[in-house]
């Protein structure tokens, strides 16, 4: 029973006040559990998704595949400038060893034209000398 002194609290809800206090916190909890169940449809059905992990698989093969390609090549690339560096290395020495003896046989040839020319030199003196 309600005495005179009180007074009747009516209880008033408005639309906004509702929507505020619990409906967007509900929809607020409802979306974090969304995104964290969600299942992501970025490959569509199972088949693509297979698909898609063999055409990977594939991409990565051929990948593997072409480094060793290249990393043969360059292997092969630097046994074949060591080897033509080593035949012009043999051919340097080769030459340097023909530029002594023609150095040897100019110092030789220098000699004997010098001891030449001291014996036409002695020639002729005695055959001034006559």
């Amino acid at each position: 029973m309600k005495t005179s002194g009180e007074e009747v609290k009516t209880l008033e809800i408005t639309f906004p006040n509702f929507l505020h206090d619990s409906v967007v916190p509900l929809l607020k909890y409802l979306d974090t559990k969304r995104e964290k169940y969600t299942v992501r449809k970025e490959s569509g059905s199972y088949f693509e998704l297979i698909r898609n992990m063999t055409k990977l698989k594939r991409a990565v093969i051929v990948k593997r595949e072409w480094n060793s390609a290249t990393e043969l090549a360059k292997e092969r690339a630097a046994i074949l400038l060591r080897e033509q560096l080593g035949k012009a290395d043999m051919r340097l020495q080769e030459s340097q060893r023909r530029l002594e003896k023609a150095e040897e046989a100019y110092r030789h040839l220098r000699e004997q034209l010098g001891k030449t020319d001291m014996r036409s030199q002695e020639s002729q003196r005695r055959m001034e000398k006559a």
